[in-house]
C-alpha cells in the first residue's frame, strides 16, 4: 500500500517537472505546495514550516512569480502582494496559471 502512494507522489512530482521544465530543485516543488495549501501565508510561516531560510525561499518565490532572481522571467505561478499591515513582508497566492497546476497535481494523488 505505502509503495502506492510512493508512485502516486512520483506521478505529482513529475507533473510539476512537465509543467516547469528543464529539473527544477525539489525546494521549488516544496515551496509552490506550500503556497496552494496556505493561500494568503506569509514568507516567514513557509521559512517556520519548511525550515528553509529566507534567503532560499526568497529565490524559489522570486522563480515561481513573475520576475526570478536574475531578472528573467518566472513561472508566474505565484502572486505576490505587498501585505497592508507591515510593508516588509508579502502575501503569497497562487495566480490562475498555478491554481490550474495545483489542481492537475492534485489530480495525480
Amino acid at each position: 500500500m505505502e509503495a502506492t502512494k510512493l508512485a502516486t507522489l512520483c506521478l505529482a512530482v513529475n507533473q510539476f517537472k512537465l509543467a516547469v521544465g528543464s529539473n527544477p530543485p525539489l525546494q521549488l516543488f516544496q515551496v509552490f505546495c506550500f503556497i496552494a495549501a496556505h493561500p494568503g501565508c506569509l514568507q516567514a510561516d513557509m521559512e517556520r514550516v519548511t525550515g528553509m531560510s529566507e534567503s532560499s525561499c526568497s529565490r524559489m518565490i522570486k522563480w515561481l512569480g513573475p520576475i526570478k532572481a536574475d531578472q528573467s522571467k518566472g513561472l508566474c505561478l505565484v502572486r505576490i502582494d505587498p501585505n497592508p499591515k507591515y510593508y516588509k513582508q508579502n502575501i503569497l497566492s497562487l495566480t490562475p496559471k498555478g491554481e490550474m497546476l495545483a489542481d492537475l497535481i492534485i489530480q495525480h494523488l
